[in-house]
């Protein structure tokens, strides 16, 4: 014998119920679904007997439902779709001026521009791939290196 859903379509808007959350979401797109799951929930507390994980879990589409099957509960499955989908204020890029695009492009532009293969990976690879700072690594290198062959 089928059960019924846990949450009737009737009882709830129209566009409420078609919230599911899309594959790899926008975090916009979390935060959106998030809230309108928290919307249900609201709207339909009294027939979840407590079950919200019951109710995410008919909300958050196969490829989701992956991420959070093994949750112990509610919060602890919002929590998991939260650091998956929505971005911290360490990740948001911020906003460069031109000055520093172009301090970038003439570091790229001098690198590419060297003659040795292995320096040019090398000061790639830097900790501080600041113009200033790969030029005197560079120079550094070629002092170096010109210093060996008179010895």
């Amino acid at each position: 014998m089928l059960t019924p859903p846990l949450v009737s379509p009737t009882t709830l808007d129209a566009q409420l119920f078609k919230s599911i959350l899309p594959d790899f979401p926008s975090e916009a797109e979390f935060v959106y679904w998030s809230k309108m799951l928290n919307l249900m929930i609201a709207k339909t507390g009294a027939m979840l007997n407590g079950d919200k994980l019951g109710l995410m879990y008919s909300v958050v589409g196969p490829d989701n439902f992956q991420l959070v099957q093994h949750a112990s509960d509610f919060n602890a499955a919002l929590n998991l779709l939260e650091n998956q989908f929505k971005k911290s204020d360490k990740c948001k890029l911020k906003d460069k001026t031109a000055l520093e695009y172009g301090d970038e492009i003439v570091m790229h532009a001098f690198v590419s521009g060297l003659s040795n293969e292995k320096m040019c990976q090398w000061l790639l690879e830097s900790d501080d791939p600041s113009l200033d700072k790969l030029y005197e690594k560079a120079l550094a290198v070629e002092l170096a290196i010109k210093h060996s062959h008179k010895t």
